[in-house]
């Protein structure tokens, strides 16, 4: 055994650490670290401790929870006699990322992210291959890793997390990650009955300190969520869910990525807040540069970062009345902007409007969405002069409705002869959701105001509001006073999470594989619903889903089946009737089919 092998061993030796290791094909189960150690077997891959101690931290890894020990076994090896290192859980060790300083010579793209850190050391798990008489394990580096002896390529590694894989090898203390896998989907895996007794009982406990307006506990209480990982969730009472909602549209690069967490650790270590218009922090710099550089068009792009889908429209609300000096709004029927007062106006439902109405402005005209020849109509019988049409290029809440081809082409041309400005919401639609980066550019239509949230950072709440330069500089300058910020402006854990996953999102090509999943999925769809009754409509663009039914309740009832079979789905629409699936961009095709096969038949029932 070699010097760091044996090193591991001894510091492991008082500790009783365990690993959860299948080898060859036997069922996995709880395998001694030393004696992978010992007897040098190959290990296909091993599970990294995040950093922060997780939740089993201080336990051993026999005293887990049955339904954590439940999930693992779900897992193969990949090897078809080797040992794969699922998980570990080590007593004195909170700690088990790769240490960012070993990052210098990765590639710029990724360079934010990881940071030289030379006074720190952190331990790893690795997978180790043999190469010629070296020796090789699988477990923590004992001793910190010289400076620069490790390195990580981003083009064809990934930073892992708690549910991935790094792969490595040692010598003499030094360490390479050689590889990473990214986060498997996983079928559904129910232990209790849905919702569970955990559930339940925090359901009865939110009842009595929330708003009773928030979460909906009748006629059936929720789940409630403890972690989730890439297109999976586990609830409380351990059982696995797939989701086929990506947490509200916001998870495109999947729960909890590696990239992202990892982007998250090394920020708020360095930084955790900045004064954002002020003395600003520089990775909001790099944002806003990566932002620019994907504005549909390109030119001169310029923005200002928020904290949610509501600032993001209400930034371009105030943006178009600087830049044209008129009031008036046209949006469309069906459309969600958000919902505090001035996004709300420019949102159809009355449901969310009608409770507000006595300080609603007014200023909004609503069209029929598809229309253009109705966008003319209700500009000119609006008693405000219009500046602006805000749209979806795809609605979301309203019902994922797809307006025909060359709409969205048809009314940047109004918009120009009338001298409007054209505001693309893209919250829902954006960051590759359609099968583009943004569903704009599917007409190849340039907006001049363009809102971005949820899946800019899959997990994060950060905003944007990006446009033209020449009409973004209808703002005056600074002074010292900006006229529209906010106190966590910029906030950097946010704008880290921002970078790390559209890294993920280009690296792993998920737009490409939102398209092709998609047009499968949108296939798979449509025939397995052929000949289901209450079946009114089956449509979508990349992996933005919807089956339209007769009515709500055919909808509603299909969720609770679906949820009780363990997938994840939510109505849509402005009465509920629409299913509607917006999964992670990065869930596995066979993962995707099989859920979307347990919705389908939740709803032929």
């Amino acid at each position: 055994m070699d010097p760091v092998g044996r090193e591991v061993a001894e510091r492991l030796e008082d500790e009783g650490s365990l690993v959860q290791a299948g080898v060859g094909d036997r069922e996995p189960g709880l395998v001694d670290l030393r004696i992978a150690v010992e007897e040098d077997v190959e290990v296909e891959g091993a599970g990294r401790v995040p950093f922060a101690a997780p939740r089993a931290t201080g336990r051993r890894l026999d005293r887990l929870e049955p339904f954590e020990q439940g999930a693992r076994r779900q897992r193969r090896s990949q090897a078809n006699d080797g040992v794969e290192v699922r998980a570990l859980r080590r007593r004195a060790d909170g700690v088990g990322l790769v240490d960012g300083r070993h990052g210098e010579h990765a590639n710029p793209s990724g360079a934010a992210q990881r940071r030289d850190r030379c006074g720190e050391a952190r331990l790893a798990v690795a997978e180790i291959r043999p190469q010629g008489h070296e020796h090789f394990f699988a477990g923590p580096l004992a001793a910190p890793v010289p400076r620069g002896s490790a390195r990580r390529s981003a083009r064809n590694a990934r930073a892992v997390g708690s549910e991935g894989f790094a792969l490595g090898h040692c010598r003499e203390g030094t360490a390479t990650i050689a590889a990473v896998v990214a986060v498997r989907s996983l079928p559904p895996e129910l232990v209790t009955a849905v919702p569970g007794p955990r559930s339940v009982a925090l359901a009865a406990r939110l009842a009595e300190v929330e708003s009773r307006n928030v979460t909906c506990s009748q006629p059936t209480p929720p789940i409630f969520w403890e972690r989730a990982a890439g297109a999976n969730v586990w609830d409380v009472d351990g059982n696995r869910f797939v989701d086929l909602t990506a947490g509200f549209g916001v998870a495109n690069a999947g729960h909890a990525h590696p990239r992202v967490v990892d982007a998250l650790q090394e920020q708020c270590e360095r930084l955790l807040h900045a004064m954002g218009d002020v003395h600003p922090a520089a990775v909001k710099v790099e944002l806003l540069e990566a932002l620019a550089r994907r504005y549909p068009g390109g030119g001169a792009c310029r923005g200002v970062l928020l904290s949610s889908g509501s600032d993001a429209v209400e930034a371009a609300i105030k943006t178009a009345l600087l830049a044209t000096g008129r009031p008036g709004l046209v949006a469309f029927e069906g459309a969600y902007h958000g919902l505090s007062l001035g996004a709300l106006d420019a949102t159809w439902r009355p449901l969310f409007r009608e409770p507000f109405g006595a300080r609603l402005p007014g200023a909004t005209a609503f069209a029929r969405f598809g229309d253009v020849e109705d966008v003319l109509r209700v500009a000119g019988s609006h008693p405000a002069p219009v500046g602006a049409v805000v749209v979806e290029p795809i609605q979301g809440r309203g019902g994922e409705r797809i307006p025909p081809a060359g709409f969205l082409s048809d009314l940047r041309a109004l918009c120009d002869e009338r001298g409007w400005l054209l505001i693309a919401d893209e919250v829902y639609t954006g960051f590759g959701r359609t099968g583009r980066w943004f569903a704009c550019e599917h007409e190849g239509v340039v907006p001049d105001l363009l809102c971005a949230a949820k899946g800019l950072t899959s997990g994060m709440p950060l905003s944007a509001l990006l446009g033209r330069a020449d009409v973004m500089d209808a703002w005056p300058p600074s002074g010292g006073e900006a006229i529209h910020t906010q106190t966590f402006l910029g906030h950097p854990p946010g704008c880290a999470a921002a970078l790390a996953s559209m890294a993920a999102i280009e690296e792993e090509k998920l737009v490409e594989r939102a398209a092709e999943n998609g047009a499968l999925a949108l296939t798979r769809l449509r025939a397995s619903l052929a000949k289901a009754p209450g079946i009114a409509d089956v449509r979508g663009r990349g992996l933005l889903l919807a089956v339209e039914c007769d009515g709500p309740e055919r909808v509603f009832r299909a969720c609770v089946r679906a949820l009780r079979h363990g997938v994840i789905a939510l109505p849509s629409g402005d009465d509920g009737r629409v299913l509607s699936f917006t999964p992670p961009l990065s869930i596995d095709r066979e993962i995707l089919e099989l859920a979307l096969d347990i919705a389908s038949d939740a709803l032929a029932r």
